[in-house]
């Protein structure tokens, strides 16, 4: 019965560590949900400055009288801003 008895307490402190370890890995989720939906507004932010600035200097690029090269520039920021901010 002594043997019994260990082998209970044992199988008692694996499920104890188990809940912790659970309740551990949901706070982290938890956490880590919260980061990314701050962060996902953090950037938001300034790319949609970096979308709707480079659109109107692209507009605007044969007025100001920019190169073909800068041209393509502004379109390769435009569509890469446009693109993360899917």
């Amino acid at each position: 019965t002594q043997h019994l008895r260990h082998e209970i307490e044992m199988r008692k402190e694996a499920e104890r560590d188990l809940i912790f370890a659970k309740n551990d890995a949901d706070s982290a989720n938890k956490a880590k949900s919260q980061f990314l939906a701050n962060m996902s507004h953090e950037i938001r932010t300034p790319l949609n400055a970096i979308v709707g600035f480079s659109q109107i200097l692209t507009n605007q690029s044969k007025a100001l009288n920019l190169t073909n090269s800068f041209r393509r520039y502004l379109n390769n920021i435009y569509q890469s801003a446009e693109s993360l901010s899917e």
